[in-house]
């Protein structure tokens, strides 16, 4: 959850003179100070990385049939030239 800067304010007023500016500042660095910053629930990471990996299979999928219909092509064509050049 993203801290207002009226927030931040007062806990590192509450929290610095018993815990000195260093370490108050090292706390609330780890809160966000936006909602851009906000960090992700695993949930949301989770669900995130299956739709990427979801992705690359299909890319990873369609590049290898490419390359397959690639590669069957050209043993075609060099038959071809190997049985033609023989007859």
């Amino acid at each position: 959850m993203a801290l207002s800067e009226k927030h931040r304010s007062e806990l590192y007023q509450y929290f610095e003179p018993a815990l000195g500016a260093e370490v108050t500042e090292a706390m609330l660095r780890e809160f966000p100070k936006g909602s851009g910053d906000e960090a992700v629930t695993r949930e949301y990471l989770d669900l995130r990385l299956e739709a990427l990996t979801g992705q690359l299979i299909g890319r990873m999928t369609s590049l290898v049939l490419g390359s397959a219909s690639v590669v069957i092509a050209a043993v075609a064509v060099a038959a071809t030239i190997v049985i033609a050049s023989v007859a």
